[in-house]
């Protein structure tokens, strides 16, 4: 019988794998939802180099995450994905467009809330591992 920390570790290393290959499979989608959310802040130019370079960032973040999952380092997982949730919260906020191109094509979630909800178990469950981390270690 799997305990929470494994069904934890197994539940997010399935979704950080599908984002990884999502983004990798069609990078257009969070190209243009980067292009979105930073053209406010920047001209044309600058914006197109700087959503490649989120991009790139991106998929060295993902790959970082699932790394200390499976090495245990919940603690660092939770740090690197922070931001992200912060990203939804301010797209949530502002109304910037719904796909932020997470998934790439494998799937998509259809709201903001449910961009912000789905972001929020995440970092609910980044918590408790690295909670049951934690207790583990002062336990031993």
């Amino acid at each position: 019988m799997l305990n929470i920390y494994t069904t934890n570790v197994i539940f997010l290393i399935i979704v950080f794998v599908l984002a990884l290959i999502g983004k990798i499979l069609s990078p257009e989608i969070i190209l243009s939802f980067i292009i979105a959310f930073t053209f406010e802040l920047f001209q044309f130019a600058v914006t197109q180099f700087i959503a490649k370079l989120i991009y790139f960032i991106a998929l060295l973040l993902i790959i970082n995450i699932i790394a200390n999952l499976v090495w245990k380092k919940s603690l660092v997982s939770l740090i690197l994905f922070i931001p992200i949730w912060f990203v939804s919260l301010f797209a949530y906020l502002y109304n910037l467009p719904v796909d932020c191109g997470c998934f790439g094509e494998i799937f998509t979630l259809p709201t903001h809330i449910s961009h912000l909800i789905f972001n929020t178990i995440i970092l609910l469950s980044l918590s408790i591992n690295f909670y049951l981390e934690k207790k583990s270690i002062s336990i031993k």
